[in-house]
């Protein structure tokens, strides 16, 4: 069953995606992701065969030495695109094996996990009254991993010999150094994209033995904490710990082992502990020090027993006294909140939860930012004017003003939504450039400004075959004709999803004259006629639409766009600038100009081919979307401001975080895609859309819109 999961081109396609995703470098034989998405179909389908009929061999890693912080350095050892393809895809198929057996104590390398959940599994601990702590972690822990224990233990779970040798090999095949190949004894590489999975195996036996103990323990990685109730028994843990970890050929790093509690207060994960307290510490020991002087004459004396978080590390020799003082410094800044919010402050990666308040409630009142991310989005909305985002190591830190700083990590970002007067420091900008994120600048309101992408995007060889193609009138028209069948069968299954039951007669009207608009595009042969025939069909739909709408504090019947003159406009408006930033984004992504489009056209240099591209998921996206907020009464006719001087209606800033929440839950809804097996979110499926495009411009396929199933 593994093995025919395994070897499957679906899944092989989507550990390619996977892998371009992370633009990683080339391993030793020089291939770049970009020359093997040149010929990408081809490349997979040998890769897989090669992997089915055991001709496949992985090469030797490539030595990458970065520099750290304190002076020493930090070794990855990466493999060829290909090898990581092959891994990503077993990845693929014996992650959701593992993550049904592994321990709830370990929490990297987990999807849906991060250090904010084990520093909460703490806490937990501390509550129930395990507040003694033996903090440990392991001696170059990657390095040292036994090769014939960790296939043992891969196969207590994965019996299959093929699935083994390929780890034998990945784990055994040496990494090309300047003073030429070196062939490990023991083991994993750090770098590859199976090591991480492979790691958790290997410990995955020591989680267990010391959970089934009188212990706890939280794990990330290779640091751990130990906790017990009592200061006896954690005394006699150590002992304990080091005879397993010898067992499995490791040991622990004895000069960053201490005994502690919380009482006397410790740092993990970039936390500090004491007491009740969680709180961020600062890597800059002077900074810490001046922070704590200039609080001293500002500190109340009525003591706070809050819980707090953020993340940066401190060093180990700063005092439980310095830890107190930072402590107490934090508690003071964040006075008078109440424990609701402290809990909020205990999540982060979570900003967009302040939604779930009342709408009423008055912005400046607000000790939170406004600003909108958490790990299931692709995109950062900011959104709070006056808002600076800055880059620290591997993360974006959004800042505003005294609120708590929001953090997020920077391989997770695909997007970045400016509205109006946000300042990105020039590090984020050039973090952009160098990791091809987009960055979206829009009013306010949410007009769009424009856009910033790096070079690196550019593919001319693509751009010149799309000017190319720009004065082949047949290819423009049948790219125009597929975008608008697209749009219209998308549209009419819209008025048929949602009246299926309410009969309106209108709508079926409406729905009857699409049909017909359908059945002449058959017929039509210029792209001036398809125009007209796209602009009747319109005319049919958003009346139609407008009768769909239940909820009587609000109508719709005439589309205007520029400016929204009343609520449901305003929606439709401000959806289809979120889409549009997506479908931009992917086409910049997939190295195509977004300038030079078919069905849409001017004198001004606009990006029309991300409005081409975008018609045929206006009605899936966005109008189905405002049909159930506004049916559903997520907003009132209060949540939206007129501008007096230009009659445009806007949603308000509190109502915009709402519908940015449902439009990215829209975005991340799986649905049915021809090009996959598999389901696929909205996201994904504009992507392989542009894909399709691109298919098509290269080669003499024909394009197809995507359709909605019903």
């Amino acid at each position: 069953m593994i093995a025919s999961q395994f070897i499957d081109i679906n899944n092989f396609q989507r550990a390619w995606e996977k892998v371009a995703d992370k633009r990683g470098c080339a391993g030793v034989d020089g291939e770049t992701i970009s020359s093997f998405a040149g010929n990408q179909t081809v490349n997979i389908y040998q890769l897989m065969n090669s992997v089915a009929d055991g001709s496949y061999q992985p090469l030797p890693c490539k030595q990458v030495i970065i520099p750290k912080k304190n002076g020493s350095q930090r070794e990855l050892k990466i493999p060829t695109v290909r090898d990581r393809i092959v891994q990503q895809a077993l990845l693929n198929v014996i992650s959701p094996l593992m993550e049904s057996k592994f321990s709830p104590v370990s929490f990297a390398y987990r999807p849906n996990l991060s250090y904010i959940n084990a520093v909460e599994k703490i806490a937990d601990y501390r509550d129930m009254g395990y507040v003694w702590v033996l903090d440990a972690d392991i001696v170059k822990f990657f390095d040292n991993i036994d090769h014939h224990r960790l296939l043992q233990q891969v196969r207590l779970h994965i019996d299959n010999p093929g699935i083994l040798c390929l780890i034998k090999s990945w784990i055994s095949v040496g990494v090309e150094t300047r003073e030429g190949l070196i062939l490990p004894q023991k083991g994993i590489p750090q770098g590859a994209v199976i090591s991480p999975i492979l790691a958790n195996i290997y410990l995955h036996e020591f989680d267990e033995i010391i959970s089934a103990s009188d212990l706890e323990i939280v794990r990330y990685a290779d640091d751990f904490l130990v906790l017990s109730t009592s200061q006896e028994r954690i005394a006699i843990a150590k002992s304990e710990v080091i005879d397993l970890l010898d067992a499995m050929g490791l040991e622990i790093n004895t000069e960053k082992t201490q005994f502690t509690s919380f009482e006397r207060g410790f740092r993990f994960l970039g936390h500090g502990f004491l007491s009740d307290a969680i709180f961020p510490v600062d890597t800059n020991k002077a900074k810490l020090r001046s922070a704590i002087e200039n609080n001293r004459g500002e500190r109340r004396t009525t003591k706070t027993r809050k819980k707090k978080v953020l993340s940066e590390a401190i060093s180990k020799e700063e005092s439980s006294l310095e830890l107190a003082e930072a402590a107490n410094s934090i508690t003071n800044g964040f006075a008078g909140l109440g424990y609701e919010n402290i809990r909020y402050l205990h999540k982060p990666y979570f900003a967009e939860t302040i939604t779930e308040k009342p709408l009423q409630t008055e912005e400046d009142d607000s000790p939170f930012q406004k600003n909108i991310w958490n790990q299931e989005m692709a995109a950062i909305y900011l959104i709070e004017q006056g808002t600076n985002i800055y880059k620290d190591y591997q993360r974006f830190i959004i800042h505003v003003s005294e609120k708590p700083k929001l953090e997020v990590q920077i391989r997770e970002v695909q997007q970045i939504i400016v509205f109006g007067n946000i300042q990105l420091s020039t590090s984020v900008i050039q973090t952009c450039f160098k990791e091809q994120i987009p960055v979206i600048f829009l009013s306010q309101t949410g007009t769009y400004h424009g856009h910033l992408w790096s070079e690196k995007s550019i593919h001319l060889d693509n751009q010149l075959v799309q000017a190319e193609r720009r004065n082949d009138d047949l290819f423009r028209f049948s790219i125009s004709r597929a975008v608008v069948l697209g749009k219209l069968l998308n549209s009419k299954q819209l008025l048929m999803r949602f009246n299926r039951r309410r009969k309106i007669g209108k709508v079926e009207e409406a729905i009857y004259g699409i049909n017909q608009d359908i059945d002449a595009l058959n017929y039509v042969d210029n792209l001036d006629t398809l125009r007209g025939y796209e602009g009747i069909a319109a005319a049919r739909y958003f009346p139609a639409f407008g009768n769909l709408i239940t909820n009587r504090k609000f109508s719709f019947s005439q589309r205007f766009r520029q400016p929204p003159t009343d609520e449901i406009n305003s929606l439709l408006s401000f959806g289809y600038t979120l889409l549009y930033n997506n479908v931009l984004s992917f086409i910049i992504t997939e190295g195509l100009s977004p300038y030079i489009g078919h069905f849409h056209y001017g004198d001004k240099q606009k990006t029309y081919l991300a409005f081409d591209l975008m018609e045929e998921f206006r009605s899936p996206i966005v109008d189905s979307l405002v049909l159930n907020i506004i049916n559903h009464s997520l907003f009132k006719p209060k949540d939206f401001d007129i501008v007096e001087t230009t009659g445009g209606v806007y949603l308000s800033q509190t109502a915009r975080r709402v519908f940015l929440k449902q439009f990215e839950s829209r975005m991340n809804e799986e649905i049915s895609h021809p090009d996959l097996i598999s389901q696929v979110t909205y996201r994904h499926a504009i992507q392989l859309q542009i894909r399709r495009y691109r298919r098509c411009l290269l080669s003499n396929d024909i394009y197809e819109s995507f359709l909605r199933a019903d």
